[in-house]
């Protein structure tokens, strides 16, 4: 499929009748709050970054995938003229509206997601941790003022091979169960429904998949337990496979389309938007060209009414564009990547360093607030 860049809004269009959502609307021309007084100035999830332009994707007939730019005005008359009124209604109260909790936690501030990986090949040394020493280094972070720990047993990252179930529940239970009164959130980051299930009735009220709760029965187990959360995100193939030459026509387009079609998936099987986060998966079948478009445009995935986050912390593309092959020498850009998302409403970030970033994201959300 081709992307065409149309110069404005056609005034007629023959879209492609496979496709459930026949236009998917995204952000454009972002500012930190000015006047939204102004006409046609909206703000984006209710923060204080406002956007004055929509970005339109449309498929055609012909299989084409066409886009362009049009103000809130010039898009809300268009698609009422194609009979669109409804779906430009819900894209921009997703756009716009404020995030209700996520796992308990008010969006109103940036919040901390704290890394802790109990497995022996993760792919930054400093993080990788014993099952008896999680619990020191997690405390630690909640020292420090971490929302959410995420307890990993199986490293995902590119050409690593799967872990044993039963491996990765001795890693991982242990800790969720002598974390779960800890004051932080406990997550577990895990693509496998069973333990899923173990560590649910450990403690854990979020689950962070990067299989997009794609195992058999996953959805099903966290609609049936109202109280806890996930995060979807996107990936390709497998860690064994994924960096293998990943390729796509558009990527924050493609990208967009498996999480809403994930985040459906899940609304229909009981689990309510709120309960949900989206992550595009920096690093997860993505070329360092691939990251650096979703990080300049990781507002679109607002447009799936869900919480977004964002772990870019210490990834390879950040690296490859530092020039710095040495992981523990890449925390200031990560904090820069970081406060970027920052800067599109992310409201979850995922690190190593929960000091450091949270510093910096306090400070920026200052600037940005006061």
């Amino acid at each position: 499929m081709k992307t065409h860049f149309l110069p404005c809004l056609p005034e007629n269009f023959d879209f492609h009748g496979n496709y459930e959502v026949p236009v998917v609307i995204f952000p454009a021309r972002l500012s930190r709050r000015n006047n939204l007084s102004a006409c046609d100035i909206l703000p984006l999830v209710g923060s204080n970054i406002d956007f004055s332009h929509l970005e339109m994707y449309m498929v055609e007939k012909n299989g084409s995938l066409y886009f362009c730019r049009a103000t809130p005005g010039q898009a809300a008359e268009w698609m009422a003229n194609h009979g669109l009124q409804n779906l430009y209604e819900t894209f921009l109260g997703r756009l716009t509206k404020t995030r209700k909790p996520y796992a308990g936690l008010r969006l109103d501030q940036p919040r901390i997601m704290g890394i802790i990986n109990v497995t022996p090949d993760s792919f930054y040394a400093a993080s990788r941790v014993e099952s008896v020493s999680a619990v020191d280094v997690a405390l630690r972070m909640v020292d420090e003022g971490v929302d959410i720990i995420d307890i990993g047993g199986e490293s995902t990252r590119p050409n690593s091979s799967p872990t044993s179930i039963q491996e990765e529940f001795d890693r991982v239970l242990p800790v969720v169960e002598r974390l779960k009164d800890c004051g932080a959130v406990i997550s577990v980051d895990t693509r496998r429904t069973s333990l899923m299930d173990a560590v649910i009735q450990a403690g854990a009220t979020v689950i962070n998949d990067v299989n997009g709760l794609r195992d058999e029965g996953a959805v099903e187990l966290i609609a049936q337990n109202p109280k806890v959360s996930a995060v979807l995100m996107h990936s390709v193939g497998t860690p064994n496979t994924m960096q293998d030459s990943p390729f796509y026509f558009n990527t924050r387009y493609q990208i967009f389309c498996y999480l809403m079609n994930r985040v459906d998936i899940c609304e229909k099987l009981g689990i309510a938007r709120e309960r949900l986060a989206v992550d595009p998966g920096f690093g997860f079948g993505k070329s360092t060209m691939h990251n650096m478009d979703i990080l300049q445009r990781i507002s679109v995935f607002h447009g799936t009414g869900c919480a977004v986050l964002s772990g870019l912390s210490r990834k390879s593309f950040i690296g490859d564009l530092i020039n710095e092959e040495n992981v523990s020498a890449r925390l200031p850009a990560t904090i820069a990547a970081t406060v970027t998302a920052q800067s599109q409403a992310v409201q979850l970030h995922r690190v190593h360093d929960v000091k450091q970033v949270k510093q910096a994201l306090l400070f920026n959300h200052r600037l940005m607030y006061d």
